[in-house]
């Protein structure tokens, strides 16, 4: 059955910003919701608004250039003439901020459906009787809407839809949110807002990240940076492009020989990247530059040794050294665990990443004890292989 979608943005005169245009980690809550309803299968998307905001041209036309189907409509007729009536059709009345699982959970309903709030949630929620208020969310067939656009005279069509579900037997979903932030499931404010953000960053926050260097950074501050940073509206791609500038300059210091700032301009990108994918994981799709970063990210790690090694040579009249020979085992090591990683996908309690070695790099280049520095570097990697390999093994 085709999939379709209404979001209805209410009755805003000229001016005016609906709560549908607050933003959240860099994208306003219009977009966040039509990127849900286009990841649940929605193959278009009809906006309905009295008046139209700059800002909402702006995300339609935003999101039409990544190939989503928009339409805009100012009234229930219009609205209806957009909907086919063999169409499934997912409606929202309003701004509404749940997990992706609902959306699917609803589509996957076998008729009407309601998403309900305990009568406790307070009346920021639709009544439907004593027990049950309405989420603002749900799903009816398409001929349903366009049954009631010619009847609708003076009612709002969100609460006129309800009425017709109820009338035709849909079923409830109670929706499992914490009654104390019910709220900001449909927030209003800016403060309400705020406690969607912290609501949302709870369980990121606690997700372990892979390399060690990367679980320290976040565990001295990096998460409350980036906490900081969502409520700023910092998106996360702007973040990824700075990552992006960071890894460039540092190879172009790595050539150039000034190691330090090479060092130091790698983990700034690699703190920049992971405060990027804590922002990503707030926000709702949106093109990353994640897998380009990982490609700069390796290739200024391996070129700091690699430099080192080809100078080295250099400087002994092209024989082999001992920072030539470390360089090249040190290489083969980070090859291997690349092989490994791609071979073996499990998570492991500890792992290395790139701005890790790179630290470790740079201190031993900082107090003239690189030599035992790449020999740290090379034990930390056969270990990582070891364990994985062993893991495998076991599999």
């Amino acid at each position: 059955m085709p999939l379709a979608a209404l979001i209805i943005v209410g009755d805003y005169g000229v001016g005016e910003r609906p709560p549908l245009l607050m933003r959240l980690a860099g994208q306003t809550l219009l977009e966040r919701m039509i990127r849900q309803l286009a990841a649940a299968g929605a193959n278009h998307i009809v906006l309905l608004v009295s008046a139209v905001p700059a800002d909402i041209v702006s995300v339609i036309d935003q999101l039409s250039r990544e190939g989503l189907s928009i339409d805009l409509a100012r009234g229930a007729g219009d609205a209806a003439d957009r909907i086919h009536p063999e169409e499934t059709l997912l409606f929202v009345d309003g701004p509404l901020v749940i997990a992706q699982s609902w959306f699917e959970r609803v589509r996957d309903q076998a008729g009407d459906t309601l998403v309900t709030v305990p009568k406790a949630a307070g009346d920021r929620f639709e009544r439907i009787d004593a027990q049950d208020h309405w989420l603002g969310f749900g799903r009816v067939e398409g001929a349903t809407l366009r049954a009631i656009s010619a009847e609708l005279g003076d009612w709002a069509l969100g609460p006129t839809l309800l009425r017709k579900a109820i009338q035709q037997g849909a079923a409830r979903l109670p929706f499992d949110g914490d009654l104390a932030r019910m709220n900001s499931v449909r927030p209003e404010t800016l403060e309400e807002l705020a406690i969607v953000q912290s609501a949302l960053a709870e369980p990121i926050a606690q997700r372990s990240p892979k390399g060690w260097f990367a679980k320290a950074f976040l565990r001295a501050g990096g998460v409350k940076l980036a906490q900081l940073l969502a409520n700023r509206n910092f998106a996360f791609q702007t973040l990824e492009f700075a990552s992006i500038a960071l890894f460039f300059t540092s190879l172009i210091a790595t050539l150039f020989g000034n190691t330090g700032w090479a060092v130091f301009l790698s983990i700034l990108a690699a703190a920049a990247t992971q405060v990027a994918r804590f922002i990503r994981a707030i926000a709702i799709g949106g093109k990353s530059l994640e897998r380009g970063i990982a490609i700069l990210s390796d290739t200024a790690l391996v070129a700091l040794p690699v430099m080192l090694g080809v100078r080295s040579i250099g400087t002994a009249g092209y024989s082999l050294t001992i920072p030539a020979l470390l360089t090249v085992w040190l290489v083969v090591a980070w090859l291997l665990v690349r092989q490994s990683r791609g071979e073996q996908s499990r998570v492991l309690g500890w792992a290395n990443d790139n701005a890790g070695l790179a630290l470790i790099f740079g201190i031993g280049w900082s107090v003239d004890l690189l030599g035992p520095a790449m020999g740290l570097m090379i034990a930390l990697l056969i270990t990582e292989h070891a364990l994985r390999q062993h893991f495998a093994a076991r599999v």
